[in-house]
């Protein structure tokens, strides 16, 4: 059996591949990163060839990119085609209940994230990984997984079963990963945990009228606070915007109460009057497919006597506060070639490595989505939180070094440890300054703030 792709480089049934499960955006990154060091490696996925016409799930989710995504798409030579599809963001423009608006800036040197359809990403990534070797198969369901050998048994349309083999299988198949399910079932000491957020997303796909003064911002993030639920919007670079409704699961506004169009443009009325005239024709589309789920799963081990691997949301899915989600899986995909490009034929000391290098990362970003998750429900509209987030970017602006946690995990690959190390001491600087503001302004009392905080770590040094 030859497997027939766009590569010009086929595979035959003898050869013992990578086989990663899943061709979302971190199995074929991943794909891409391993086929260019002279891997063979073959993906298979449940779904269609997100190239293919009309591709695109009910999901129009959207993701962005920050620094860590970026620096992994060009160490593929991807990045220039995913900014030409994506809108940068430099800030945040919040819709507060009394209809007044504000922009946050991310920075004071235009730093932006970039917004990506989920679709065009994973297209873009596949068509890297074919063109560099690697070798896609979809339609593919894996029914069945044998963690010994390793190898898993496929089905595709119209075809029996097909069991495929590999040197190394990898887990790139999501939050409900079927391997990942299986090796919580057979090994025996297998630690496991998830956690759901009380609130679920539905997602709207809305174009704004001439005169819809809520979207001029076009290169922000838009945030509707409301206290215990909020809505986001994502523009693209068609003029539409993707608004996402994320609200209880039950209680008086929840996805329980709204059991009829009426009910959810009531809603919209009530809480999002600005948008609610243009998102009224979308608002049926809520009842045409299911809501979207937020879940923090965190699992040990991650690899199996190096074997079998589980990589991005298999093994640590978090929320989507933090738009990182993406950004930390690429990370895996690039720390997971450096440890196999220096291991040699050890391949078990270097899954080894890999987990205990990783794994510190993934539970730190998992504690900041969730903590970042109630900043942007509540106290991204708190004056106390705004003044605090004023003074952080005075004090990185005086001094670089002293930049906000959000700029060390959006703008940099700084280790998400380090930047929460970080954060712990930019707190302390931050309250010196708010106590020196009723005496001074707030420059100057960053400035005194400083001074001192410099003269502590001198001592402190000597």
């Amino acid at each position: 059996m030859v497997w027939v792709t766009r590569s010009s480089r086929p595979m035959t049934e003898t050869s013992e591949p990578i086989l990663i499960v899943g061709a979302g955006p971190a199995g074929s990154m991943l794909a891409a990163l391993l086929a260019e060091d002279g891997f063979d490696v073959e993906v298979i996925d449940k779904r269609r060839d997100p190239r293919e016409e009309d591709a695109q799930s009910g999901r129009s989710i959207n993701l962005t990119m920050a620094a860590r995504g970026l620096a992994a798409l060009r160490a593929i030579g991807a990045e220039e085609r995913v900014l030409q599809l994506a809108v940068p963001l430099y800030g945040r423009v919040i819709h507060y209940a009394d209809g007044h608006r504000d922009f946050a800036p991310y920075g004071h040197q235009e730093e932006a994230i970039y917004a990506i359809r989920r679709h065009e990403l994973t297209a873009i990534l596949v068509d890297v990984a074919e063109s560099k070797g690697a070798k896609f198969v979809f339609r593919a369901s894996c029914q069945d997984v044998d963690l010994e050998t390793p190898s898993v048994r496929i089905r595709r349309a119209g075809h029996e079963p097909e069991e495929r083999t590999a040197k190394l299988l990898v887990a790139a198949d999501g939050a409900y990963s079927t391997i990942r399910n299986r090796m919580q079932h057979r090994l025996r000491f297998f630690n496991f945990s998830q956690r759901y957020s009380r609130l679920e997303y539905a997602e709207f796909i809305v174009t704004p009228s001439a005169d819809a003064d809520w979207a001029d911002n076009r290169h922000a993030v838009h945030i509707w606070p409301r206290g215990g639920y909020m809505l986001i919007g994502f523009p693209n670079l068609d003029g539409s915007m993707t608004l996402s409704l994320q609200i209880p699961r039950e209680g008086p506004v929840s996805h329980a109460a709204m059991t009829s169009p009426a009910e959810l443009a009531r809603l919209f009325e009530e809480q999002f009057p600005d948008v609610a005239t243009d998102a009224a024709p979308m608002l049926e589309e809520y009842f045409e497919r299911p809501n979207g789920t937020m879940i923090t799963i965190r699992c040990s081990p991650w690899a199996l006597a190096g074997r079998v691997l589980l990589i991005g949301d298999a093994c640590h899915a978090i929320f989507p506060s933090y738009g990182q989600g993406c950004n930390s899986s690429f990370e895996d995909a690039i720390a997971l070639r450096a440890v196999l490009r220096d291991s040699g034929e050890d391949w078990e000391e270097a899954l080894s490595r890999y987990e205990a290098d990783r794994r510190p990362e993934a539970d730190a970003i998992a504690d900041l989505s969730i903590a970042h998750f109630d900043v942007l429900n509540r106290a991204v509209a708190d004056p106390n939180d705004q003044l605090a987030a004023a003074i952080a970017l005075e004090l990185q602006k005086q001094d670089p070094s002293k930049a906000p946690l959000y700029h060390n995990v959006s703008f940099t690959c700084m280790r998400y440890t380090e930047a929460l190390r970080r954060e712990s001491d930019l707190e302390a600087l931050v309250r010196d300054v708010m106590r020196r503001l009723a005496e001074c302004s707030m420059e100057e009392a960053v400035r005194q703030a400083l001074r001192h905080s410099n003269r502590a770590d001198s001592v402190h040094t000597e």
